[in-house]
């Protein structure tokens, strides 16, 4: 079935002041439309719109959180929310 076609698995790992992200897509019949590796990461908006990896995360008793965004490309962003 295609559920089975597309596994994801996300680790993350906090140490001190370090948080450190892993992802693995398996997509077995590509399904996904997974975009070219660039040369240079840069900076980008609106990759949620497409194929990206997002991590959100808060410190304890805060209610304003932070978000990652990161795609196979290598671009990324990091939002920080109210």
């Amino acid at each position: 079935t295609e559920t089975q076609a597309i596994r994801l698995s996300a680790n993350v790992i906090r140490s001190n002041d370090d948080l450190t992200c892993r992802f693995e897509l398996i997509d077995s019949q590509k399904l996904i439309q997974v975009p070219e590796v660039k040369s240079q990461s840069i900076r980008s908006k609106g990759l949620w719109k497409s194929t990206c990896f997002e991590v959100f995360w808060k410190e304890a008793k805060q209610s304003s959180y932070w978000e990652l965004n990161v795609s196979p490309s290598l671009d990324w962003n990091v939002y920080s929310f109210q």
